[in-house]
């Protein structure tokens, strides 16, 4: 198997599952954004207020969080390289909004950082039963979704009370599940290994398959633009991201291709409605219109990274979900 950095330089090739818990390219630059030049770590201040919205970028690599401000411009650590995290690939804000919850994909299960602090709050309990959590998303009733990526299926969790809820949807569809969001009373997954986004009902009942076919070559980061007219996918393996049509899964084009992404993942929003892709192996984020594909720049560079899996709006205050 080729090693890369990244969700798939991990372990692709699915393991048993285990038993369910009981319920219970060259780029232009744009004003802020840097594609050149290496961030110093160490002269680097934080320069965001304690309520002003930025990012958060998970680095694969070294399982560092860094924060950048909406102009992609480095501030600090949340966590720093090579500390306390066994793993890192997606990342969420839980229910609580004070913590960050890190999939390490890894039987380490789903590692918990304060939000504010950056301090350790060790995995979530009683998940041993997870193989490798990768993505995580929110129920209608607000369970937190873990996708366990090598395990084939996606939990519910309630967070408030501790305790795992079982498989949130219909076994027997889902090989490599990763993201997962609602849709039109519902839910949408995408899936690594099967290249499909799969659909569910509202009680997680399996209904059919939105979209497959020679696009969908591992698809992982996926979300709907602001508008929700369309439904946009990171496809792992050609390095590209692809628009559907969210209620018929009809292919409306190829929004990212030869830009030069590789490998991408992790998909965001920016406030003012660009997109921005995460590419571990050349660990960058890009930020590209939403309209025309084009380029409009990367956060900058910062010395030492390694694999660049997710960006994470925060907004400090806001629910998510």
């Amino acid at each position: 198997m080729t090693v890369t950095i990244g969700l798939v330089s991990m372990l692709v090739a699915c393991q048993p599952k285990p038993s369910t818990p009981a319920a219970s390219g060259e780029t232009g630059t744009t004003s802020g954004y840097d594609s050149s030049g290496a961030a110093d770590t160490a002269d680097t201040a934080n320069t965001a207020g304690p309520q002003d919205p930025y990012y958060i970028v998970s680095n694969a690599g070294t399982g560092a969080m860094r924060k950048y401000d909406l102009d992609g411009k480095y501030i600090g650590d949340l966590v720093a390289p090579n500390s306390f995290l066994p793993g890192a690939s997606q990342i969420a804000v839980a229910p609580d909004s004070r913590t960050l919850l890190v999939g390490t994909f890894s039987d380490e299960g789903v590692w918990q950082v304060d939000l504010e602090t950056g301090a350790d709050l060790g995995p979530l309990p009683g998940e041993d039963f997870l193989v490798g959590p990768s993505n995580f998303g929110y129920r209608a009733d607000g369970a937190l979704l873990v996708s366990d990526f090598l395990g084939g299926a996606v939990y519910a969790y309630d967070y408030a009370g501790g305790v795992w809820l079982g498989e949130a949807f219909e076994a027997g569809h889902q090989t490599n599940p990763h993201e997962v969001i609602q849709h039109g009373g519902g839910y949408l997954v995408t899936d690594y290994r099967q290249g499909s986004i799969t659909r569910y009902d509202a009680e997680g009942a399996f209904v059919g398959v939105l979209a497959d076919g020679e696009e969908l070559r591992g698809p992982l980061g996926m979300l709907l633009t602001l508008d929700g007219e369309r439904l946009l996918v990171s496809n792992n393996g050609p390095g590209t991201v692809t628009s559907y049509e969210p209620d018929t899964g009809e292919l409306l084009g190829t929004l990212a291709e030869g830009i030069g992404l590789a490998y991408p993942e992790g998909l965001a929003i920016t406030p003012d409605g660009d997109l921005l892709v995460a590419s571990p192996q050349n660990t960058t984020i890009f930020r590209v219109d939403i309209e025309t594909g084009e380029v409009l720049g990367e956060f900058e560079h910062v010395e030492g990274d390694e694999g660049t899996v997710d960006v994470l709006l925060v907004q400090p205050g806001q629910a998510p979900g």
